[in-house]
C-alpha cells in the first residue's frame, strides 16, 4: 500500500522524475533498470541526476557529518541510495553488476571484504570515504544487504543556517541551541573504528501475497 503523501508518479512518469520525487523501493528499481550497462555511460546519466542537488541531500544515511565532498562521492552516494533502496525488492541483477562496475571505476573507492555484521553474517564493504560509511553486500549473490556507519574518531560540527539566524521570532530559540552544541562538543565521541549504525537484512524471501510474512 502506498501511504506517502506525496503524489504518485504514474505509470508513464519517467523513472528519474519518479525516484527524485518519491524515493521508494519501486522507484529505485525502475531508476535502477533505466540504467545503461556501460560504466561511463552509467555515471554520466548519474552526474546528470546529482548536478543541482545539495551534497547534504545526497548524503547517505541518518549519521550526522556525513557529507560527500567531491564529484566522485556525490555519484557513490547517489547510487548507493538506489541500490540501497531497491534492496527491499530485489534489485535488478544486470542493473545491480552494471552500478558496482561503474562504483569501481570511481576515484577514492574502498572495498572490505570478511565483515561480520552485527546480525553474524558475512558481508562485503564498498565505501568511497576510507570505509567510515559503508554499503553491505552479501559475499555470495552480491545483493545489497545493508549500510553502515562506522566513527572516525572526529564529532561532526553541527552548523545553524544562516537563513535562520535572521529570523528575530528564532532569537532566544537559536542561543539554546548554539549553548547546547557548545556543551555536546566538549562531550566524549566514540574513538575511530567504533560502529554507530547499522542496518542489515538478515533473511530475505518471496512470499505468496501482500502483507505475508
Amino acid at each position: 500500500t502506498h501511504t506517502s503523501p506525496i503524489p504518485l508518479p504514474g505509470p508513464t512518469a519517467n523513472p528519474w522524475t519518479a525516484w527524485n520525487t518519491d524515493p521508494t523501493p519501486m522507484t529505485a528499481y525502475d531508476a535502477l533498470a533505466a540504467l545503461p550497462a556501460a560504466p561511463q555511460a552509467l555515471l554520466k546519466v548519474i552526474a546528470s541526476q546529482v548536478s543541482g542537488q545539495s551534497a547534504r541531500n545526497l548524503a547517505v544515511g541518518p549519521v550526522p557529518g556525513v557529507i560527500p565532498t567531491t564529484q566522485a562521492q556525490r555519484e557513490f552516494d547517489y547510487l548507493t541510495q538506489i541500490l540501497w533502496n531497491a534492496a527491499a525488492v530485489g534489485g535488478p541483477p544486470a542493473a545491480e553488476a552494471a552500478a558496482y562496475q561503474a562504483m569501481a571505476t570511481l576515484p577514492g573507492i574502498t572495498v572490505q571484504r570478511d565483515i561480520q555484521d552485527t546480525a553474524g553474517g558475512q558481508a562485503i564493504g564498498v565505501s568511497d570515504d576510507g570505509g567510515y560509511g559503508q554499503l553491505l553486500i552479501d559475499p555470495v549473490s552480491y545483493q545489497v544487504i545493508g549500510i553502515r556507519w562506522i566513527s572516525n574518531g572526529v564529532r561532526p560540527l553541527a552548523q545553524i543556517p544562516s537563513s535562520a539566524r535572521k529570523r528575530p521570532a528564532l532569537k532566544n530559540k537559536l542561543h539554546a541551541l548554539e549553548n547546547r552544541l557548545r556543551k555536546l562538543e566538549k562531550e566524549p565521541y566514540p574513538p575511530a573504528g567504533t560502529l554507530l549504525m547499522e542496518i542489515v537484512d538478515t533473511q530475505t524471501a518471496e512470499v505468496s501475497a501482500p502483507g505475508d510474512r
